[in-house]
């Protein structure tokens, strides 16, 4: 008897074997792909509305929206801008 819990990893297992035989890989890693910048892209999204929140109520809503639009651009510029540029190379 499988210890409980187990029954998911083994079912996933099999169903990545399965995709890769299939010739499913390509299609799937590119879900995969897409999938992972999305999820980045929300991230980004409220680590930024996070960091306006905390510099609005410390420091007031200019400084806060110049500091948050800068910090924006970094986060744009080191998770997706490098990254494209390396793969033009």
């Amino acid at each position: 008897m499988a210890p409980k819990g187990t029954g998911n990893g083994f079912t996933a297992t099999r169903t990545a074997i399965g995709l890769i035989r299939t010739g499913a890989k390509e299609a799937t890693l590119r879900a995969v792909d897409r999938l992972s910048v999305l999820g980045l892209s929300f991230l980004a999204l409220a680590m930024i509305g996070a960091i306006f929140l905390i510099t609005d109520v410390l420091v007031g809503g200019v400084v806060a929206t110049v500091a948050t639009v800068a910090i924006g651009a970094v986060f744009a510029w080191v998770w997706f801008g490098q990254p494209l540029l390396r793969l033009r190379d």
